[in-house]
């Protein structure tokens, strides 16, 4: 059997392996890229080229997005196959069954076999069993990722025949609403999680404006006060003195009461 020292430097041989044919996998495209450039700059432009109109910018979106998952996937398939052959050379061999290692299923029967050994079992006789238990979580797998899709379609329809004038790609680029929906998004239809932010930003406006009519209400009697206090401060100020019409209209008596108050009235009428 494999020590468990071989088996360490198998696995390392097998990801650098694939990492190195991952930075080839990215390079590649910038590469294409160039050379073609190169080739393209000598020739001139045809004239429907040049009269060709550009495309929309929500196309070129979706162009962009569709090359990048493409490239993605020739990365992700080389790093498998990069890993797989990295196996190949190293291991040889399956010690478990003495037959050589040729292909991927021959890698991931390797593999299977050593895990049921680490975990204790014979990974020869317990095989069969471990195999159905992985073909079982792998049917249940795919499985949930079809009623997911499923259930994210109906959804997408759901919404579109609720609020048919909201585009889900400009919604899906709104911060606010991911920043709101975020933990909600796939334990909740859409259609509930879109109505609460919509009634979410409803009332943030409207306390929002209350708060403004009520900021200005409370201004405004500020104002008044202060208006009505210079008034009867003036008021009060005007009770100290006589008019020249309520002197004339005193008779002698009340006069030689309120003598000081006449006196000091008859000086700011003359001022």
């Amino acid at each position: 059997m494999e020590n468990n020292e071989n088996i360490t430097q198998t696995e390392q041989a097998a990801e650098e392996t694939a990492e190195q044919s991952q930075e080839q996998a990215e390079g590649t495209p910038a590469s294409e890229e160039q050379s073609q450039g190169q080739a393209e700059q000598p020739v001139a432009a045809s004239d429907a080229e040049e009269e060709q109109q550009p495309a929309p910018a929500h196309d070129q979106e979706r162009e962009s997005e569709v090359a990048k998952r493409a490239h993605q996937a020739e990365v992700d398939k080389a790093r498998q196959e990069a890993r797989v052959q990295a196996i190949v050379d190293a291991v040889g061999t399956n010690p478990y069954t003495d037959k050589p290692i040729k292909d991927a299923a021959d890698v991931e029967e390797y593999l299977l076999m050593r895990q049921i050994e680490r975990e204790g079992k014979d990974p020869i006789a317990d095989y069969p069993e471990y195999v159905k238990r992985q073909k079982a979580e792998e049917e249940r797998a795919a499985a949930k990722a079809r009623g997911d899709r499923e259930t994210a379609r109906k959804e997408v329809e759901e919404f579109r025949l609720a609020f048919p004038d909201v585009d889900l790609q400009d919604l899906a680029k709104d911060t606010d609403f991911d920043d709101f929906a975020r933990g909600a998004i796939g334990n909740e239809p859409l259609v509930s999680i879109y109505r609460r932010y919509t009634a979410f930003c409803e009332r943030v406006a409207g306390d929002a404006a209350k708060k403004a009519q009520q900021r200005a209400v409370a201004e405004k009697a500020k104002a008044n006060a202060a208006v009505g206090s210079l008034s009867n401060e003036s008021d009060q100020h005007e009770g100290e003195f006589y008019t020249l019409e309520q002197i004339k209209g005193m008779s002698q008596e009340d006069v030689s009461k309120n003598w000081e108050k006449v006196q000091k009235s008859l000086k700011r009428l003359k001022k």
